[in-house]
């Protein structure tokens, strides 16, 4: 969910826009992570802003959307390359319909929002937040979306592009789209330079992986502990804080460091189980 408001076109770090900053992160040929992980990742895309909010006579919010399947790159840099940054920021009124489009995606696998912003949000009804009342109700109307968002089982991740946006009210939709109280100090990704965004990308787009395998079968009573689960070559221990369990008979959890490992980069994971041990469905 990328921010299509009028201040993208703000420098981020020295040379790139905002805008051009996270198109390119996205959708480069040669390192974009849609374009990288495209067969691995349901990658879906939505653009918002609006103009002038509801009194702007179209729309609001104004939401250019292509909805998440796999090997999605040419679908979305269709929409993607030629947008350009227009106006206002609904974010909340944004975030709740995309999370209402996705909690009808019946597609097998998590759900995440990764909410890219440079600025505070308005709201259709006062695109301008011309009080502090009205900014505050704006934001009140993020950290909602977030909340309910996370109640439909879809976790919002957010990164502040620019440094421009309040930190607290992004510590606030953070805190809300994962579910966390008030308060709390969930990760959120305030990016100042390029470096910065693709990094946050990486640890969000990598960080929502699973460490829950289903296998094609069912692992024979007793023969739990006879399991191999080998990550990055080095092999995990069935039961250890930072190794693996079962999840009933057909699911391998990686735990701990292990899943932590899982999250980081693009390891190699190999599960195996003796003959005798694995009853093939």
């Amino acid at each position: 969910l990328v921010d299509q408001s009028g201040s993208m076109t703000e420098k981020l770090g020295n040379n790139v826009t905002r805008w051009d900053a996270v198109r390119t992160a996205l959708l480069d040929t040669k390192a974009g992570f849609v374009h990288t992980l495209q067969d691995e990742v349901r990658f879906g895309l939505a653009l918002y802003s609006s103009k002038n909010g509801s009194q702007g006579g179209a729309t609001c919010p104004m939401l250019v959307q292509v909805p998440p399947a796999m090997s999605n790159y040419d679908a979305i840099a269709k929409v993607y390359m030629p947008a350009a940054p227009l106006d206002d920021t609904p974010s909340g009124e944004s975030l709740s319909a995309v999370a209402a489009a996705l909690a009808k995606d019946t597609a097998p696998g998590g759900k995440h929002i990764v909410f890219a912003t440079d600025g505070d949000p308005d709201t259709c009804q006062d695109p301008d937040s011309s009080t502090s009342a009205a900014a505050a109700a704006a934001k009140a109307l993020s950290v909602k979306a977030a909340s309910d968002a996370f109640t439909m089982g879809i976790q919002t991740h957010v990164i502040g592009v620019g440094g421009t946006a309040s930190k607290a009210h992004l510590q606030d939709v953070a805190n809300a789209g994962a579910g966390a109280p008030a308060g709390s100090k969930t990760p959120w990704y305030e990016v100042l330079d390029t470096a910065q965004l693709g990094d946050a990308l990486k640890k969000v787009i990598y960080g929502a992986r699973s460490c829950v395998f289903t296998l094609d079968g069912e692992v024979a009573p007793g023969s739990e502990s006879q399991g191999s689960v080998v990550l990055d070559g080095k092999a995990l221990t069935y039961g250890a804080a930072d190794g693996w369990k079962l999840n009933g008979a057909s699911q391998v959890e990686l735990v701990g460091a292990a899943c932590t490992a899982l999250q980081q980069g693009e390891p190699t994971v190999s599960i195996q189980f003796p003959c005798g041990g694995f009853n093939v469905k």
